[in-house]
């Protein structure tokens, strides 16, 4: 028989006797779930159920809670601004090495339930395709890499009041323009997707200039040559 699997209906996972009103503060208060009504016959058994996004979240009781590396994971939007969040709340958060096509964290809850949220990396850069931006540069040409001491061959800066993967802000190579830069603005004509990295790159440009994939791929290859990276263009999505 084939089985006709449908959706994902519920999680479960396990808190102690009598811990309802703690568990409530972290999944409703700070999580911001939403408490649905749990079946009459099944009150007796402690714990309550939630919603989240299409499906549902039980929240049950049991005497003993061991800990596991059982855990449900969640696909979210704007990753980094909810690790912020979490952590300003004082919620315990585990970094997680990133997924080919996913950057990922787990939080845990107040009885060492792990959760895990992921986002989809390209999400929040790929916002920028197309667009004017203003970059920052912390690099410019020909400047020292603080760490590794290798010259920079481009301009390479940031986006300001950004947000990426790594939770700083996203960085962004800057083609088409053969001087030291402090600032700069252009056009995102790419986006260079980090497979095993958290974080992405913005390729920015001036209007006029438009590098094809193999000029881009030159021009960061000093850099770029240590990931395991793609460069998606305007015309490709």
């Amino acid at each position: 028989m084939n089985i006709a699997f449908k959706r994902l209906n519920h999680i479960q996972i396990c808190i102690p006797i009598g811990k309802e009103n703690e568990a409530r503060d972290f999944y409703c208060d700070i999580l911001g779930l939403e408490e649905i009504k749990k079946p009459e016959f099944l009150k007796k058994n402690g714990g309550f159920w939630l919603r989240i996004s299409d499906i549902e979240l039980h929240i049950g009781a049991e005497p003993q809670i061991h800990p596991s590396k059982r855990h449900p994971a969640f696909e979210v939007e704007h990753l980094s601004k909810i690790k912020q969040y979490l952590t300003t709340s004082g919620i315990k958060i585990k970094e997680d090495k990133s997924l080919p096509l996913y950057r990922r964290f787990s939080l845990y809850d107040p009885f060492g339930n792990r959760i895990e949220f992921l986002e989809e990396k390209s999400s929040e850069e790929m916002n920028y395709l197309g667009k004017e931006v203003k970059i920052i540069i912390d690099r410019p040409l020909e400047s020292q890499h603080p760490t590794y001491h290798f010259e920079y061959p481009i301009n390479y800066g940031y986006v300001p009041h950004s947000l990426g993967g790594d939770s700083h802000p996203i960085d962004a190579y800057i083609l088409g323009i053969s001087k030291p830069l402090e600032k700069f603005r252009g056009i995102v004509k790419a986006i260079v997707l980090r497979h095993d990295d958290a974080e992405n790159k913005l390729i920015v440009c001036p209007d006029e200039y438009h590098p094809n994939k193999k000029e881009i791929e030159n021009a960061i290859h000093f850099q770029e040559q240590y990931f395991d990276s793609e460069i998606i263009l305007i015309e490709d999505i």
